[in-house]
């Protein structure tokens, strides 16, 4: 399957999922470094380091324009002046799940994974944030920074952790304050929650996805949604873990995924609880008529929960600016667990 094909099979709604398997070849995650940024004055002119580069800003930006679904919800967060924003397909505004503040319509206005220069010109940033952006954008990062400075992925495409973009980003745009107290909440946030729910310790998830007829579970223990999940107490049962192949080259792998056949779903029975997201119409009914699914003693006791793209996206790849909505998302499916 060519790059192109997965992201034609997958694009729209599980737009996030798409990028990541077109990184065929990509190096494991890297693990956040768990440091925040020091609390420092927004001193310009600053250079940033990222992975494709080291660039130097001027001045404060005050028009910026993001690529990438983590940029807008960060960038919002830290209330950042946003003038053009790549639009999520899936929703009718374009926004992308848990930003702050909802962008106007005139500012959703770019493909999230084709790239229109001109546009983008045309919006005369003094920033552009592209950690988070498709491949398609990140390979043309020597025109757009022809366009303003360019701050791209740190160490690996989509697969940074969310509290190190958070760091880049407040950094490049002068608010590293307001990037630290982000990430400091968003902890504060993640520890509450899991004393809330001391039920969660231990015990056995599941997350992935159903789509074209294939399953993908996300088990990398270096995975961003495994670490979020891990956080909250939940693990993933060896069953499913022991499938994981570090040595794997697909594109599955590539972000700590895999995809079992439909003969090995019956290992979905060695979690406590299970978050699919079925995409594609009919997708759900498809997928929970396979035979060793519909069997399962998860499905049967309701706690094969299948989930929208609303919070499968978020929790593929959280970060600090969207933690509060991914953990309102799973409240109520992790009450009724903790009920039963």
């Amino acid at each position: 399957m060519t790059q192109q094909d997965v992201r034609k099979r997958m694009r729209g709604a599980t737009v996030v999922i798409i990028a990541a398997l077109a990184l065929a070849g990509c190096s494991a995650p890297s693990e956040s470094s768990g440091e925040t940024p020091a609390a420092v004055g927004a001193a310009f002119p600053v250079s940033v380091t990222h992975g494709q580069g080291t660039v130097t800003i001027n001045a404060k930006p005050e028009r910026v324009v993001v690529l990438g679904s983590a940029d807008a919800q960060i960038a919002s967060a830290l209330d950042l002046p946003i003038v053009g924003a790549v639009s999520n397909p899936s929703s009718e505004d374009g926004n992308w799940p848990g930003i702050a503040s909802p962008l106007p319509a005139e500012v959703t206005v770019l493909d999230s994974v084709e790239p229109n220069l001109e546009q983008i010109a045309q919006m005369n940033p003094d920033l552009i944030l592209a950690t988070t952006s498709q491949p398609s954008y990140t390979e043309l990062y020597k025109q757009l920074s022809e366009i303003a400075p360019v701050i791209s992925y740190k160490t690996t495409p989509l697969q940074d952790s969310g509290e190190d973009l958070v760091a880049l980003i407040g950094e490049a745009s002068g608010e590293s304050e307001a990037a630290a107290a982000l990430i400091a909440e968003s902890d504060e946030a993640i520890e509450a929650f899991a004393a809330e729910f001391p039920q969660l310790e231990g015990a056995g998830y599941v997350f992935g996805q159903y789509a074209g007829g294939v399953t993908y579970l996300i088990v990398s223990p270096t995975a961003l949604s495994v670490q979020f999940m891990n956080r909250l107490g939940l693990v993933v049962p060896e069953r499913v873990g022991a499938l994981w192949d570090e040595k794997d080259t697909s594109y599955a792998a590539s972000v700590g995924m895999i995809t079992p056949s439909n003969e090995q779903l019956d290992l979905l029975d060695s979690a406590d609880i299970a978050f699919i997201s079925a995409y594609g119409d009919g997708a759900a009914e498809e997928f929970t008529s396979i035979p060793l699914v519909s069997s399962l003693k998860l499905l049967s006791a309701e706690r094969l929960n299948l989930i929208g793209q609303d919070l499968a996206a978020p929790l593929l790849q959280p970060n600090p600016a969207t933690t509060t909505y991914v953990l309102e998302q799973l409240r109520p499916y992790f009450e009724t667990f903790a009920q039963n």
